[in-house]
């Protein structure tokens, strides 16, 4: 609860996001597991830079709550750094490539990972919508069957 009072008077603070300039949002994720009764509920907040060159810096916390299925849950952390840039194209379609490092706290291992990430936008007025590819691994061979 800490967490996402701290992510409300954040966002707050920073405002909704734009163009350029500083930026927080809150999220809302629901995985369900393949083959799997595991249903995770994770809440996320991200605070970022944009700047005009199409560069931007990003920090993005998660508390992610599991529920196993069998009526017991428990708990897992996320925490990476994010840079991205934005390729401008002149039109509402705007690609975009990112790369992120950070750490991923689980009930029962904690590990560093990496992001590569490459996607595109398209801009509704205020708003905008968009759709990644992303490839997320530990640095460890042995957490990398961990993390999925």
């Amino acid at each position: 609860m800490k967490k996402l009072v701290l992510a409300t008077v954040l966002a707050s603070i920073f405002g909704i996001a734009s163009a350029a300039g500083p930026y927080a949002s809150l999220t809302y994720d629901e995985k369900d597991k393949v083959n799997s009764p595991e249903v995770h509920h994770v809440y996320g907040l991200n605070v970022g830079e944009k700047f005009s060159s199409g560069l931007g810096l990003e920090v993005r916390m998660e508390d992610e709550k599991v529920d196993k299925g069998d009526g017991t849950q428990k708990q897992e952390g996320l925490a990476q750094v994010k840079v991205s840039y934005d390729i401008v194209t002149g039109t509402i379609l705007t690609p975009y490539v990112g790369v992120a490092v950070g750490q991923k706290d689980k009930a029962t291992i904690d590990f560093p990972f990496w992001v590569g990430e490459l996607g595109a936008k398209v801009a509704l007025g205020d708003a905008s919508v968009g759709y990644n590819f992303r490839r997320r691994t530990a640095f460890d061979n042995n957490a990398t069957n961990a993390f999925f």
